[in-house]
């Protein structure tokens, strides 16, 4: 008689553990961006615009699930939308043609063809340039400025992905306005650079810009970051933009 109950147990359990594991299972339509992340890997410039880059982008969907759909590209620093196209995303490959130079955000929407509702992919930041160890470094990425009534507080940091890990960091700050929303010509611009510096291993990078003494207008803010490579400096500017909205 006892042999018989524990048959009978480990039947039962077999069959649970067995019905547990297709509830597991999932059969929900998705999509993964590959590259790029971070950096371009894959891509070349283009010969009749050298400002331009060519950025082979890939990523894995699931099998029969999608047809067309689309790639938006964002821009990082800004939030604003800069292009969509139109995609074959059972390719899991396309080419297209973006400004050197710049950090985007990418991801791809498409509709399932089993349930036919959009499914969204994640997301991924890459640089629109080729970096080397070689190169000058990835561009800052800056935090939202804090605008207080008497001044701005500026952080930046380099991205996750630099890979030099002793870059030093210099702050400076446009002296003269320009006119709202009228576009930049850094070389009408006269900067003042503040005593602080900074290093890759400081753990907050930050400048405070008193608002006295300015005039209404819009003012830049610049950080460099510089990597010294076989007794040069290799350096990458990057600038964020901000708004007096009366004289101080």
């Amino acid at each position: 008689m006892g042999k018989i109950h524990l048959i009978a147990v480990f039947i039962i359990s077999w069959f649970l553990v067995c019905c547990e594991g297709e509830f597991i299972e999932s059969t929900l339509p998705t999509i993964i961006l590959k590259t790029p992340d971070g950096k371009c890997e894959e891509g070349f410039v283009d010969l009749e615009n050298e400002k331009n880059l060519n950025v082979v982008f890939k990523w894995e969907a699931s099998k029969f699930q999608f047809e067309q759909g689309q790639l938006a590209l964002i821009n990082r620093g800004t939030n604003d939308t800069i292009k969509k196209v139109n995609i074959q995303i059972s390719e899991e490959e396309e080419l297209i043609n973006l400004e050197r130079g710049t950090w985007y955000r990418w991801q791809i929407i498409g509709t399932s063809q089993q349930t036919n509702q959009k499914v969204a992919s994640n997301t991924k930041d890459f640089f629109s340039e080729f970096i080397t160890d070689e190169s000058a470094p990835y561009p800052v990425l800056f935090e939202e400025p804090i605008n207080l009534d008497d001044k701005w507080v500026f952080e930046w940091d380099s991205p996750e992905n630099e890979t030099k890990s002793d870059l030093k960091y210099k702050a400076f700050f446009s002296t003269n306005p320009i006119e709202k929303d009228s576009p930049i010509k850094l070389y009408e611009l006269e900067f003042k650079q503040y005593e602080e510096e900074f290093v890759s291993s400081d753990r907050t990078k930050r400048i405070e810009q008193p608002k006295a003494g300015l005039r209404a207008g819009d003012y830049v803010f610049m950080v460099q970051a510089i990597y010294s490579f076989n007794s040069s400096e290799l350096i990458t500017s990057s600038y964020l933009r901000v708004n007096a909205p009366i004289d101080y």
